[in-house]
């Protein structure tokens, strides 16, 4: 995480230990395992296709939590099933005002911050 971020009750982590522990093969899968409150849904092949929060709010909104791999913006959330859970130090998922308030108003449905081992 940045020094300069700040965390919050709203924040969710997912450390290296809780990935290793998992036993998970990618950002995608951890995040699946950890995050109960989300909906996923994925191709048959298994890759990931969309991220949401339950109980859609719109059908005109694009529902999907921001992505952030090492402070940069990624605009495909089928990035995360590219990820190799090995390589991953924390995945912080952001929801509720604060992520409103440092993200902008796009970052409604949450933030997904993942911090790479290179990236730390």
């Amino acid at each position: 995480m940045n020094p300069d971020e700040q965390s919050s009750a709203d924040d969710v982590v997912i450390t290296h230990s809780d990935i290793v522990g998992l036993g998970v093969t990618t950002a995608w899968d951890a995040i699946k395992r950890k995050m109960p409150q989300l909906s996923f849904r994925e191709n048959r092949s298994g890759q990931p296709t969309r991220i949401w929060r339950h109980g859609q709010g719109s059908i005109y909104l694009n529902e999907t939590p921001l992505l952030f791999v090492d402070g940069v913006r990624i605009n495909d959330i089928r990035a995360l099933g590219d990820i190799p859970a090995s390589q991953v130090a924390e995945i912080r998922v952001r929801s509720g005002l604060n992520s409103s308030a440092e993200y902008g108003t796009n970052s409604a449905s949450g933030v997904i911050l993942v911090t790479t081992c290179s990236g730390s």
